[in-house]
């Protein structure tokens, strides 16, 4: 059974006064226009919806909001992967079901907090021991960060490379949380979060919703194939560092499902957080060689011009990142790509496209692979 992509939408990433709810119904709008029809189920993905806002029960919810009052309705969380699980479980629901069609939102707000509060929350999803240590998400990407650099002699410049990559790439992104350009200057200039990363190597706290719409009627993007897998949340209980295994379980799974491998992979949006992420995540999909990417983002190679684009959308760097959402945003900018609606970020000639989501510090992964249906 095949399964396509319809259309999508999406409510600006930023700083919103705008409820998680109100987003979502904002995204979900746009993306039942493009997609032209009515949906027959709601999937939701929202990671901090209850314990920060106090909004349970977000399902009818939305669905009322989107006048969809009576359909088939659920919610999903996998943390900061949420977005692509999401997407993931509405396909194999829609492969299996009558339906003809789908929506997928995902929505989050987390700007207007104090910014204590949502370190905090977000350490939950790190091991009950590491946090009981006093381990955040920074600190242990940190040490993930100091270990590529002393295994593969990477140079710093090279996450900075990234950083300015993606701002580069944010100014082309109407929905980007932040549209301007950084230089070294700015980079080295700006606040040590934990050593070696400074602010300018984390992805920022960021609101915003995105919805697309999964159909069985042929359109130009299709889902070629997809995977997910876990690891130990324990850091300490891992045998190294320097690659994902989550990520590597997923994109295993994601190219025996669509029948390719790496090689065929045009363009990529990888779970960048922190910049090192990139890095680590093109190593873990194959499209870079162990320990080799840091080379190829400062030869230009992943640049929106280069040999393999890597997060022309901005990635989370630059693009932002609610959450629950930045996987499904992966997904709706690689269905862009794909169907030639990148405006200005265009990439000519694409074939295949991979999104990787990243979930808890790597413990929660999904890989997704869409390609043009012609």
């Amino acid at each position: 059974m095949s399964i396509y992509i319809r259309g999508s939408g999406a409510h600006p990433f930023g700083k919103s006064k705008k409820d998680v709810i109100t987003m979502a119904a904002e995204a979900a709008t746009y993306a039942i226009e493009n997609g032209n029809r009515k949906p027959e189920f709601l999937f939701v993905g929202s990671m901090l919806d209850n314990n920060l806002h106090g909004v349970a029960n977000i399902v009818p919810k939305i669905a009322d909001a989107i006048g969809l009052n009576g359909i088939y309705g659920m919610k999903i969380d996998t943390a900061s992967s949420t977005g692509a699980a999401l997407f993931q479980i509405a396909a194999q629901y829609l492969a299996a079901s009558n339906c003809t069609t789908g929506l997928v939102i995902a929505s989050e707000r987390m700007t207007g907090y104090d910014g204590s509060k949502i370190t905090s929350m977000l350490a939950q999803v790190l091991s009950y021991d590491e946090q009981l240590h006093g381990a955040t998400m920074p600190g242990l990407a940190a040490l993930i960060a100091k270990d590529y650099m002393k295994r593969y002699n990477a140079p710093y410049d090279a996450f900075s490379a990234v950083a300015i990559k993606n701002h580069r790439n944010g100014l082309l992104n109407p929905i980007a949380h932040f549209k301007k350009e950084i230089t070294m200057k700015d980079i080295m200039e700006s606040r040590v979060v934990a050593d070696p990363l400074r602010v300018y190597d984390c992805a920022p706290v960021s609101d915003g919703a995105v919805a697309v719409m999964i159909s069985k009627e042929k359109t130009d993007v299709e889902l070629a194939g997809f995977g997910g897998a876990t690891d130990t949340v324990n850091l300490v209980d891992r045998d190294n560092l320097d690659g994902f295994r989550a990520t590597q379980i997923a994109a295993k799974r994601a190219y025996d499902m669509a029948k390719i491998n790496s090689h065929k992979i045009s363009i990529a949006e990888i779970h960048d957080a922190f910049t090192p992420f990139e890095l680590i995540g093109m190593e873990d999909l194959n499209i870079a060689e162990r320990g080799n990417a840091w080379k190829m983002v400062l030869k230009d190679e992943t640049a929106l011009n280069g040999r393999i684009p890597v997060n022309g959308s901005g990635g989370l760097k630059a693009r932002g990142h609610p959450v629950s959402v930045s996987g499904l945003a992966q997904i709706m900018e690689i269905s862009l790509q794909l169907s030639g609606m990148a405006e200005k970020r265009q990439v000519d000639n694409l074939s295949y496209g991979i999104a990787q989501s990243t979930g808890g510090l790597a413990s929660n992964n999904f890989v997704t692979i869409l390609r043009r249906s012609d």
